[in-house]
């Protein structure tokens, strides 16, 4: 009997010993199927307008990644046409059949990595290999303008051109980055809707294909007859590169273009909406632009602000109403309604430099409005107009960010969702000099399948703003399996080794 479970014992311990580095590297190979990947921020800039060609965009990449494999990734996602290199820096780049290049005007690319000019050691060393990106690093391709150089406002269809001003922001900081990314992780984590959806998407900030894929779904079984949420569907879907003609088979845009009673602050956001992507509103149609604002126009005081929803003067629907009109200043009467509202904003700063709420607490809301309105106005923060004392509005306003990341309303200690994103709409306005609701990269895709509750949306339609999904590749199991059938075999080879012994013991 001892006999019997000493041969056990040496079963179990050769079987353990045999399929341990098997398992091993099962695991190993397992781990090595999965290339590692660091996140990155990247943006591609020119001054001609004064607009980001690509990003902000937050990235995923494979760990050995260079800024010149950066470039090829935004050429797959169609952000880039092409663009060339000499001696690893960028000589010109081309989007959307536009090329932008190195001239004897003094126009020139340069690349910043973490806001440092790289030598051309450094560049030679990323050409190389020698030296890869690290997980955090951001990069900036701007196309700089020689100061002797006046920079070009263009416009194809006229009535972008006045949002595009130059606006040379010397106010935000890189500090500030901190505060938006703090605040659009606090937003991602705690709201899902079709407002977090277009406030993420402004600021390059994609989301998880389920959480898209509720949020859709949402955006689809809206109300048809209500200008808000048809609006801010259009917000949400083109924000994530999927066109609002066509949700599902819904086509958002003929809908809000045809929708009935679209009044007050429903007029301005549904501008806001048809201009995010310069979507065409067919003329003539009841919710055509002047249509549209006029609407507004006629909403307008005679001390210069505009009533909200519930009909109520404030300044937050003033700050909303010139963010809608900011486009369109070529227009005289345009242009005087936005001086008017101007002019009512600056008075109704308190003596410390912000906005109150009716308790007399600071509205983060209302302030963070009101920089989204100057950024699209090109409106610097340090207007004496809108200055009083050492800070300006986005240093007040950064004020009442929590340790959490999100943005109290007032002085209290609980985030709120529309504080937050109200703050990220302004910093990133401030960040990019403009209007934060329109698009730096057109979308001109198909828009998305038909939802169906009992299967996901497409990942097609979604890759290009959806993170990849954790999931177990094919190879782990076919490993997994190779091992357990090795294991098997030397297992049963051990057994009768082990059971020869025995019976020959036995008879000795």
């Amino acid at each position: 009997m001892f006999r019997v479970f000493t041969g056990i014992g040496c079963l179990l311990t050769c079987c353990s010993i045999l399929l341990s580095p098997m398992m091993a590297v099962a695991q190993t190979e397992s781990a090595l199927s999965e290339p590692e990947q660091i996140s990155i921020s990247v943006s591609i800039f020119e001054n001609l307008e004064h607009r980001y060609l690509a990003g902000p965009l937050s990235l995923f990449c494979p760990a050995d990644t260079g800024p010149e494999d950066v470039l090829d990734i935004l050429c797959d996602y169609a952000y880039l046409d092409s663009y060339r290199l000499e001696e690893g820096a960028v000589t010109s780049v081309t989007v959307r059949g536009n090329i932008y290049e190195n001239d004897e005007d003094g126009n020139q690319w340069q690349l910043t990595i973490n806001g440092q000019l790289p030598d051309q050691a450094l560049l030679d060393a990323y050409a190389g290999g020698e030296t890869v990106l690290q997980d955090g690093d951001s990069l900036e391709w701007f196309y700089k303008v020689d100061e002797d150089h006046q920079p070009v406002i263009r416009s194809s269809d006229g009535y972008l051109n006045w949002s595009a001003r130059a606006l040379q922001n010397d106010l935000w900081q890189n500090s500030y980055n901190d505060f938006l990314n703090r605040a659009c992780s606090w937003l991602r984590t705690n709201t899902q809707d079709s407002d977090t959806l277009y406030t993420l998407g402004s600021a390059g900030i994609s989301v998880e294909h389920k959480y898209l894929t509720s949020v859709l779904r949402e955006i689809v079984d809206s109300d048809a007859e209500n200008p808000r949420a048809l609006a801010v569907g259009i917000l949400a879907v083109s924000f994530c590169g999927i066109s609002a003609t066509n949700v599902s088979g819904r086509n958002f845009v003929e809908q809000l273009e045809n929708c009935p009673d679209v009044v007050r602050t429903d007029a301005a956001l549904a501008l806001i909406a048809a201009d995010c992507n310069a979507y065409p509103l067919t003329e003539g149609a009841t919710n055509d632009r002047s249509a549209l604002i006029n609407v507004m126009l006629a909403a307008q005081n005679a001390d210069g602000s505009f009533p909200n929803a519930e009909d109520v003067d404030t300044p937050a629907a003033t700050a909303l109403f010139l963010t809608a009109l900011a486009p369109y200043g070529t227009d005289q009467t345009v242009r005087d309604a936005v001086d008017k509202g101007l002019a009512y904003l600056s008075g109704q700063l308190d003596a410390a430099g912000g906005y109150r709420n009716e308790d007399g607490t600071l509205s983060t809301t209302t302030t963070a409005s009101v920089i989204t309105a100057l950024s699209s106005l090109g409106v610097r923060l340090d207007d004496p107009r809108f200055l009083k004392g050492d800070q300006n509005l986005l240093e007040i306003m950064l004020q009442t960010q929590l340790d959490s990341g999100g943005f109290a309303e007032g002085n209290g200690d609980t985030p709120s969702p529309e504080a937050t994103r109200s703050a990220i709409l302004a910093m990133v306005s401030q960040k990019v000099s403009g209007n934060p609701y329109l698009l730096r990269t057109p979308v001109t895709g198909e828009g998305t399948p038909l939802l169906d509750s009992s299967e996901p949306v497409s990942e097609e339609a979604v890759s290009a703003v959806s993170e990849p999904e954790e999931k177990a590749e094919p190879e782990d199991f076919l490993i997994g399996a190779a091992g357990l059938a090795v294991g098997l075999l030397l297992g049963g080879i051990v057994l009768v080794v082990v059971i020869r012994i025995m019976k020959k013991a036995s008879k000795e």
